[in-house]
């Protein structure tokens, strides 16, 4: 029965959107500890106090999904850069006494960087103290807590990165379930945060509050970084630039790659012509975009012709058939553009599919 149930929960976790069009060992190392949770807390499919969409959001933040790289191209000093740091400031203020009890953290940006070296140094040491303690948690509320440490996600803050909640259900709930199973809810109860670095806590603190701010403002993540430890002035690029890749797989097989490029243009600028013209040619480079040889009005004319009837047959006499009848279709309506054979008829349709493939279905290498 067990081993059942494990089937359908796990078959339900692997098909998460969040794992669509990826390769298995991108994800592979979730499927287990969600499938432990789930069958750990039976109970909760019942009712559904382990939600389907919150796991799939746990994922999608975990895996980096929906979160396009943004690079900043040239910036320049503008008066709107002046004007934005003057109102942050009092934001600034908060988070520096905040997290480090002083008016600036650092006198210079050689000593913060300093600081910020020594920090990223002890990263990985607590990456390996939160997997001990996720396998100790895996079947309380902690698992969750320690999964959005480790990833420095907010706990609940945001419905777009909500963890599975493990909540006590009402008596009237309660009574729904078998007595070993109340006994089971009942006994769970949130697990304490473990005691955390106080530098690296400070860090964590101060890139999710420098996240906060360069989505208000524009400014650049890094230089809002510094800004808050030192007084270096936060950099606002006239240009940024993000590249999107999703993944999708189709129902014929195929794994689709979409890769898109989105353009934010500053309205309080002006942009050289120059300027556009190296972000095109910059974001060529990233989305790996080379000149190919469009397909001729005969390359459609002929993948249309053969596409008419639907699917192309491969049983040996329905195929033969199938091509001598698209060369006699082909050859009365083009007699300057005739094909000799039904072979060399159905290698130039192939050719045509593959350079539709190259041109539509690209892999990343």
């Amino acid at each position: 029965m067990i081993d059942h149930q494990r089937e359908i929960i796990e078959e339900r976790i692997a098909a998460l959107p969040a794992f669509g069009g990826r390769k298995p060992e991108e994800y592979a190392f979730l499927i287990n500890p969600f499938v432990k949770f789930a069958l750990d807390n039976r109970y909760s499919w019942k009712e559904g106090f382990v939600n389907l969409e919150a796991l799939n959001n746990l994922a999608q933040n975990i895996l980096g999904a929906n979160k396009p790289e943004v690079i900043p191209t040239r910036a320049e000093p503008t008066i709107t850069a002046k004007f934005l740091a003057t109102q942050i400031k009092p934001w600034v203020d908060d988070i520096r006494e905040s997290l480090f009890h002083s008016k600036l953290p650092f006198d210079s940006v050689g000593d913060a960087e300093a600081w910020l070296n020594e920090v990223r140094q002890k990263l990985p040491e607590r990456i390996k103290k939160i997997d001990r303690r996720l396998e100790k948690y895996k079947r309380h509320h902690a698992y969750w807590r320690s999964l959005c440490e480790k990833y420095s996600l907010p706990f609940g803050e945001y419905d777009g990165w909500r963890v599975p909640p493990i909540e006590h259900p009402t008596q009237e709930e309660l009574q729904l379930f078998t007595e070993e199973e109340q006994h089971h809810i009942m006994s769970l109860k949130p697990g304490k945060s473990f005691r955390e670095d106080k530098q690296v806590k400070a860090y964590i603190d101060l890139s999710n509050n420098a996240r906060k701010i360069s989505e208000a403002t524009g400014f650049t993540s890094d230089s809002v970084i510094m800004h808050i430890l030192t007084h270096s002035s936060p950099v606002l690029p006239s240009l940024t630039y993000s590249i999107t890749r999703e993944a999708h797989a189709l129902p014929s097989g195929v794994n689709l790659l979409n890769c898109y490029a989105r353009i934010t243009i500053r309205g309080d600028v002006s942009i050289a012509f120059q300027d556009l013209y190296l972000l095109y040619r910059r974001i060529r480079r990233e989305l790996k975009i080379k000149r190919m040889k469009h397909l001729s009005k005969e390359n459609i004319e002929l993948y249309e012709l053969v596409g008419q009837e639907g699917d192309i047959p491969t049983e040996r006499g329905r195929a033969k058939a199938f091509w001598e009848s698209k060369l006699g279709k082909w050859n009365n309506s083009h007699p300057r553009r005739k094909y000799n054979t039904a072979q060399v008829l159905k290698i130039t349709y192939r050719r045509v599919v593959a350079r539709l493939e190259r041109m539509v279905i690209r892999n990343e290498g």
